[in-house]
């Protein structure tokens, strides 16, 4: 019965504690080995995703705000291994060619 860490867990490297219970309903010897493998694709390089969540008001009545945030990933995207950026919600309230607000965020 294995107790830690979870099944099918990715852990930290290099130390991992494994915390197992073996038994045999026959009461034989038992060898038991565990075998850790790096995941296809995996990186050991930490990295970081950016969240900036339904910037619709800031980006028509503040677009400094709006500039100066993705101005700051596009300068750590580097440094902090940013890896990808999500935008949850509205950038803009409403599409409008000619809307202040459109005129504002920037493309």
């Amino acid at each position: 019965m294995l107790l830690a860490p979870p099944d099918g867990a990715t852990v930290p490297v290099p130390e991992v504690t494994l915390d197992v219970r073996v038994q045999d309903a026959d009461q034989d010897a038992l060898e038991v080995r565990f075998y850790g493998r790096m995941l296809p694709g995996f990186s050991a390089n930490p990295f970081r995703i950016v969240a900036l969540p339904d910037t619709q008001g800031y980006s028509a009545y503040n677009p400094q705000t709006f500039n100066a945030q993705t101005q700051w990933v596009v300068d750590n995207r580097a440094t902090l291994n940013i890896a990808h950026v999500a935008h949850p919600g509205d950038i803009v309230n409403a599409f409008r060619k000619n809307s202040p607000r459109f005129i504002h965020t920037p493309r």
